[in-house]
């Protein structure tokens, strides 16, 4: 198990954590993230990352961008509806589109390169407005 995630990651804070946080996550103003479908939602880790976090100094009044992946059909649709509320919940904003990227197994070339073409777009006027937000 990776010693980020122990019992001692909360309490005192684990060296490495504080470090993310002096040097990222404190300085950031947007995020955007990219969510994997899991189990119906996004990773039980990331969830665990934002709650060892000093949530005030890190996602307070911060803005988020969410694009989610998944090979079924959804394209995490559950997973994006579910980190809105919490990003809600701790004073973020989220920008209003979100982009559920369905089989994206099947968008991809042999390097992994998205090809799509109107996925391409939807992405490209994501970020538009996310650079407006």
């Amino acid at each position: 198990m990776n010693p980020f995630f122990n019992k001692t990651f909360h309490n005192p804070k684990h060296p490495q954590l504080a470090s993310i946080e002096e040097h990222i996550l404190g300085p950031t103003s947007k995020y955007m993230f990219i969510i994997p479908e899991y189990n119906g939602s996004f990773p039980g880790m990331f969830k665990g990352f934002i709650d060892a976090s000093d949530v005030k100094k890190c996602f307070h009044n911060k803005k988020a961008c969410l694009t989610g992946v998944a090979e079924g059909r959804a394209g995490n649709l559950r997973g994006m509806e579910h980190l809105t509320n919490i990003f809600n919940h701790m004073k973020m904003n989220v920008l209003h589109l979100k982009i559920p990227i369905s089989q994206v197994h099947l968008m991809l070339d042999e390097s992994g390169k998205l090809t799509n073409p109107e996925m391409i777009k939807l992405i490209e006027t994501q970020i538009d407005l996310f650079m407006e937000f």
